[in-house]
């Protein structure tokens, strides 16, 4: 028997914070399974049960826990997807909207607090938390406890709940209420998941089976070691007196000026290159088949604010719905397989250029949003400002040269890239690379003398015991770089460092101008795309996952056209604080998913 209060919690709150305490083993894992599956697998099962309010803290095994609590109230949670989906395996639990839960590690998140509990808790309240238990607990039930092992787990799970409810507390008011909408959805929209043509699913994998052994054959390796043993490519051309690759990645530059520099052994990198696409599409396939419901829908996990500053979404859970292969092997195309269920269809909707447009917003290029306001292309209007082209003819159809230079300027050079990298993306040589970068640089003065204001404010953060740096958005977002110190680079040269989160363990990396613009240009992209994004939730347009600037909504077949007329006019609307930024998207109905 639990030696634990099972009275209720005082009331008077409208919030209550919970944590669960589930069973698993090497098998039984969220890591291996993904939530959706962990917890049906067989040997899932429901410990504890802790909550905590203001006044109180308990905790209960499920059949005794005092499920009236929940009733009305917001119900706090440092991983809400995690705890609801727990929940909802239990009869006794009420029936909750998921826009009731509050998901305290996307909460930290947004303030660019560590997500772990741990950590966050260290971070933001001072306060001191072990997973030791939890560690301990793999392969157990409470059945497994000695008495004194019982009462720490006890200990440990009501320690997490009062910790998310400190969480939620310090936290909350600085919490934006669409952010916070923002944390449900994605949840939302991982539990409703995609339907998946299952014939389809089957059928590629049966093809890449086959596929992937006859590209194995070609390895000459093949049944001696597995076809991506470094040490088996090293041997293999340690045979034949030659060095091997560094890299044996399809587009790494080492790779490719190897097989510039060894033609004769091209094949066998193609090859190894060739299985490497092939296995790691059965790999998806097989992934996207372990996690299908009977109903043949795929549900999956979003991390919300995944990336650190930019606070996109990232995916998460195994099945990662925002980085799908685009192309096609042996004729199989994985964003295919995702279908609109019976009676809808699939409305595609990108927004064009964003983080283009948000560039030039940032800088105040009135002349270069005035010709994109007129509807020239962003990458023509480019040249128009800076490259001298001056023909009435759309650049697209005059000189698709000069604006593929255009789009390579815009996309990589306003951002800081340099001759070295710039002459290995466009495989020219290191004089002209450096021509066109000097080109640039001379002709985007706005864009320069950001990088410039930057980097002295993020300079300015190494004097001082703060050394953090803010860089406030239109949006009233704060972009945070924390721990800023000067440190020695590459070749002994001088850069900043900083991390994106708070915290002593945190990863320090290098930046620029050029980064500091880029992250910049993305968070307010990301800002744009999502006050686009609640706008078309809240009007009852189902929302199934978005990538990048992305959205993919399921819409009735009958109204089809007319959902995707209106999803395009909401996500152009600007916000109050951009209110003059040109904005368009692009989309079309679909009965599967593409580009």
């Amino acid at each position: 028997m639990i030696e634990c209060s099972p009275k209720a919690l005082a009331g008077g709150s409208d919030c209550i914070a919970i944590d669960t305490e589930t069973y698993y083993d090497s098998e039984c894992s969220i890591k291996e399974l993904g939530l959706h599956q962990y917890v049906r697998h067989p040997s899932f099962e429901v410990l504890l049960i802790s909550a905590a309010t203001d006044t109180e803290v308990i905790c209960e095994r499920p059949d005794r826990f005092p499920w009236d609590l929940l009733s009305g109230r917001k119900i706090i949670a440092h991983n809400a997807a995690f705890d609801r989906a727990v929940l909802r395996t239990i009869p006794e639990a009420p029936v909750t909207s998921v826009y009731d839960w509050m998901d305290t590690a996307g909460m930290c998140a947004y303030h660019q607090h560590p997500r772990s509990l741990k950590e966050a808790a260290a971070v933001v309240l001072g306060m001191s938390l072990t997973k030791d238990v939890r560690d301990h607990m793999k392969g157990k039930t409470l059945g497994h406890l000695a008495s004194r092992e019982l009462l720490d787990v006890i200990e440990y799970c009501k320690r997490d709940a009062l910790a998310a409810l400190k969480l939620f507390q310090a936290l909350k008011s600085t919490t934006p209420d669409d952010e916070l909408y923002l944390m449900s959805l994605a949840i939302d929209q991982g539990d409703f998941g995609v339907q998946i043509d299952r014939k389809r699913l089957i059928q590629g994998l049966n093809t890449l089976d086959a596929a992937c052994l006859n590209a194995a054959r070609q390895i000459p390796w093949f049944g001696k070691s597995k076809p991506n043993s470094t040490k088996a490519i090293k041997e293999h051309f340690e045979g034949l007196d030659v060095v091997a690759p560094s890299s044996t990645a399809k587009n790494a530059p080492q790779c490719l000026e190897w097989i510039r520099n060894h033609p004769e052994h091209a094949g066998i990198i193609q090859d190894l290159q060739k299985y490497r696409t092939l296995s790691g599409l059965q790999k998806d396939l097989n992934k996207m088949k372990g996690r299908l419901r009977s109903d043949g829908v795929l549900p999956f996990e979003l991390k919300y604010f995944g990336s650190e500053i930019t606070g996109r979404f990232a995916g998460s859970g195994g099945v990662n719905m925002l980085n799908h292969r685009k192309d096609s092997a042996e004729g199989v195309n994985v964003r295919h397989l995702i279908i609109p269920r019976e009676g809808y269809q699939l409305a595609v909707v990108d927004l064009a250029n964003i983080e283009v447009r948000t560039g030039a917003y940032l800088i105040g290029d009135e002349p270069l949003l005035d010709m994109i306001r007129d509807g020239v292309d962003v990458y023509e209007a480019h040249a128009r400002a800076t490259m001298g082209y001056s023909d009435r003819r759309p650049l697209r159809e005059a000189d698709p040269e000069k604006r593929n230079l255009a789009k390579t300027r815009v996309l990589g050079l306003s951002f800081g890239q340099g001759p070295k990298k710039l002459s290995q993306n466009m495989d020219i040589g290191l004089g002209e690379a450096q021509n066109i970068v000097k080109s640039f640089r001379r002709t985007s003065p706005l864009i320069v003398n950001r990088w410039k204001k930057l980097e002295q404010g993020l300079f300015s953060a190494t004097v001082g015991s703060n050394r953090t740096y803010s860089n406030k958005l239109p949006s009233n977002r704060v972009l945070r770089y924390f721990d800023v110190a000067r440190a020695p680079g590459e070749r002994g040269r001088p850069e900043i460092k900083a991390s994106m989160t708070r915290g002593t363990g945190a990863r320090r990396v290098p930046f620029h101008g050029g980064k500091l613009y880029e992250n910049e240009c993305q968070a307010m992209a990301r800002d744009i795309f999502i006050h686009g994004l609640l706008a078309v939730s809240r009007a009852d347009i189902r929302v199934l996952f978005t990538v990048h600037d992305e959205l993919v909504a399921e819409v009735p077949t009958t109204k089809a056209e007319e959902y995707l007329r209106e999803i395009v006019r909401l996500m152009t609307l600007a916000p109050e604080w951009a209110i003059s930024l040109p904005l368009s998207a692009e989309g079309q109905i679909c009965n599967y998913y593409q580009k």
